[in-house]
């Protein structure tokens, strides 16, 4: 948390800072702009696949996510979040995540301790909650995204999403940038769900071009990353339902 909370008391650079006007000017909520442009991406990849007369990948789950999520933007009623754009990283989980010597053997002796963040490739402006949310899926997902792999006395010692949240909304609460720490618990099933989108429609992005390379990924491959993308789908339309009686299976090769 305390390093992500740095990375968003960043100065944006120069280069970003048009586009943390517009988005700044835009009145759509941060993660419909988010189901936008990676809808819009994936389409976008199927339909240059289709024109290659390759084969389009679909996945029904990822699709009901991305409907399930605008339904539960139109009809929530929980109180709105002050609008904040900063320097984010985009991808924050586990596997970016440089920890001290023997801190992931799941051992009392041994608590979990972040070093370094790594890979900035992704980094944005953006909605700092999204990186929240992303790093609260560390507890449900297997590895190398996460330790939902682990077993439940070796989970206990990562921080729960609400110590995350917590944590978050009480470092941020000094500079007067958010609300309270149950408003903010509030809107993070919504939040959870949108990196759960991203996650797999990257993944399926991704795979369109994969299979288009000189030396294709073979049948298993493709296999393995469609049923990753239709697992983490699910786990995020357990997350918004707030049912989480799911646990999906490593999304290999991420």
């Amino acid at each position: 948390v305390d390093l992500l909370i740095k990375l968003h008391q960043c100065p944006i650079p120069a280069f970003l800072q048009q586009r943390a006007i517009d988005l700044g000017q835009n009145t759509a909520h941060p993660v419909t702009l988010l189901l936008d442009e990676w809808e819009g991406n994936l389409k976008a990849a199927q339909e240059h696949h289709r024109k290659k007369g390759f084969e389009v990948f679909n996945c029904k789950a990822t699709a009901y996510l991305c409907d399930l999520i605008r339904m539960r933007l139109i009809h929530d009623d929980s109180p709105a979040l002050p609008r904040r754009y900063c320097l984010v990283h985009s991808n924050f989980h586990l596997g970016n995540l440089l920890f001290s010597h023997r801190s992931l053997e799941g051992r009392p002796k041994y608590p979990p301790r972040v070093k370094q963040l790594l890979s900035f490739q992704a980094s944005d402006v953006g909605d700092p909650l999204l990186d929240l949310a992303r790093l609260t899926l560390i507890l449900h997902l297997p590895a190398p995204l996460g330790v939902g792999g682990l077993s439940d006395s070796s989970k206990q010692l990562f921080p729960s999403t609400f110590d995350v949240v917590s944590s978050y909304a009480m470092r941020l609460q000094e500079a007067n940038e958010l609300p309270n720490t149950d408003t903010l618990m509030l809107a993070m099933r919504v939040y959870q769900a949108a990196a759960c989108f991203k996650m797999a429609a990257v993944m399926l992005f991704n795979l369109h071009f994969q299979t288009m390379e000189v030396k294709p990924q073979g049948p298993a491959f493709i296999q393995r990353r469609q049923e990753a993308a239709e697992h983490i789908s699910k786990l995020g339309a357990a997350l918004l339902k707030g049912c989480l009686l799911y646990t999906s299976p490593s999304p290999r090769d991420s």
